[in-house]
């Protein structure tokens, strides 16, 4: 449908618009869906991430989920649809000094982090929007447009240091509080 509609758009410009007046009418039709599309989870709840099985692993429509429970995992890459990246499994002292990384050519993503943790989150988003709840009002909040670049310092001392990277889509990251050592 969309190079259709480019190819309508370039007949319509005309042959003296070459190469370069495709490239900006199709950036027309594209740039506005991918930076003001509907999002497929709500501002502070995924729906996507629903139940536990009773190994502990998410039964849910996720593309990709990564649940990391060991430090050396520190690498996670998805190329489209909807992701979940867990840190709440590892303990305080794997997560201190833990630097992962988290590439997605587009999606949503949600990332669920220990409530009781400080770290750092380095989000960097080429269009979309970047959520945060569940840390407090001074991290809390959202932002959303064209390469969007945001950092979530939370709490206090060594932690982790995380990294997102989102080429088109929305970056969820919420807070969850473990009950003795229990995921949600």
């Amino acid at each position: 449908m969309v190079v259709g509609t480019a190819l309508v758009i370039l007949g319509i410009q005309g042959r003296r618009a070459g190469f370069l007046g495709f490239v900006a009418g199709t950036g027309l039709l594209v740039a506005p869906p991918a930076v003001m599309g509907g999002y497929s989870f709500d501002r502070y709840e995924a729906d996507f991430v629903t139940e536990f099985n009773s190994e502990g692993f998410y039964v849910n429509t996720a593309d990709s989920i990564f649940v990391p429970s060991d430090p050396s995992e520190k690498s996670f890459q998805s190329g489209a649809g909807n992701v979940v990246l867990d840190l709440t499994g590892l303990s305080p002292s794997e997560l201190e000094g833990y630097e992962p990384t988290l590439d997605v050519s587009a999606g949503d993503v949600l990332i669920m982090l220990p409530a009781e943790q400080a770290g750092t989150v380095n989000v960097a988003v080429s269009a979309g929007e970047v959520f945060a709840s569940g840390f407090g009002e001074d991290v809390d909040g959202s932002t959303g447009g064209v390469f969007v670049d945001r950092t979530f310092v939370i709490g206090t001392g060594d932690g982790y240091d995380l990294s997102v990277d989102v080429t088109a889509g929305t970056v969820q990251i919420d807070a969850i509080t473990t009950d003795e050592g229990e995921q949600r």
